[in-house]
């Protein structure tokens, strides 16, 4: 079990409650963005579109996958839109029927797929984390910026050109690696409070985005010194 030193274990609690990405999602119908109290509520309402039989609202839940992750970007609009326009019928249904019975990390599998907007590991990670944000979690370019801190974390193992993470073998490797030590810190941590991978993954991304990139590599490396043996999709 990946069991951090007392110190590394409040810090990751504080910063876990201290993550502020903005919970928002867009009515495309009311042209209205949605604000919602809880990571959860957002969660299960992105889960309920991209499983819905209903292929506008799959789109609607890809769309939305899109607005979340770009929330602070100034040029979000354009890749909603884009994904919006370009995107056809035959994809939404093929993505949904992927969506039910998505195994493992999955990320070459949802690639195929060729969604627009949906080609590199940053948003390719976030659709997996919202099917199933028990198990699975974001590897976006901010958390990369670990591969260059001491001490070393699994993300130097992984490969990423100057705009993104492309999706290979290893990358995948490398994020299922992730989601397993996320939901292991999770799990050995913080036993009874319910954590999701995906809560721990956003407490490290929180460090990272507020400057504190070496105290979050500290918690990576502490926590990769036990290796978890079992698939992410193998974990309840």
């Amino acid at each position: 079990m990946s069991r951090l030193t007392p110190h590394l274990a409040e810090t990751l609690k504080e910063a876990i409650a201290a993550y502020d990405f903005p919970k928002v999602l867009f009515d495309f119908d009311r042209q209205k963005e949605i604000r919602f109290p809880t990571m959860r509520e957002l969660e299960a309402e992105l889960l309920s579109c991209l499983l819905s039989d209903d292929p506008e609202r799959v789109k609607r839940g890809l769309a939305n996958v899109l607005y979340w992750g770009y929330a602070r970007i100034m040029y979000r609009r354009t890749r909603v839109e884009n994904f919006r326009t370009k995107v056809t019928d035959d994809q939404l249904r093929k993505a949904r029927s992927t969506f039910a019975t998505l195994d493992g990390g999955g990320l070459i599998r949802l690639k195929r797929l060729g969604l627009p907007e949906f080609s590199h590991v940053s948003f390719l990670s976030k659709l997996r984390m919202f099917l199933d944000p028990r198990r699975y979690v974001v590897l976006d370019k901010k958390l990369m910026k670990l591969a260059n801190e001491e001490p070393a974390t699994l993300f130097r193992r992984m490969t990423e050109s100057k705009t993104s993470i492309p999706v290979t073998r290893r990358n995948e490797a490398g994020y299922e690696r992730w989601c397993l030590l996320c939901q292991d810190v999770g799990r050995a941590n913080f036993p009874g409070e319910d954590l999701h991978a995906a809560d721990v993954e956003r407490g490290v991304f929180w460090l990272v985005d507020s400057g504190r990139a070496k105290l979050a590599a500290e918690i990576v490396n502490e926590a990769e010194r036990d290796e978890p043996l079992v698939s992410p999709g193998g974990m309840s």
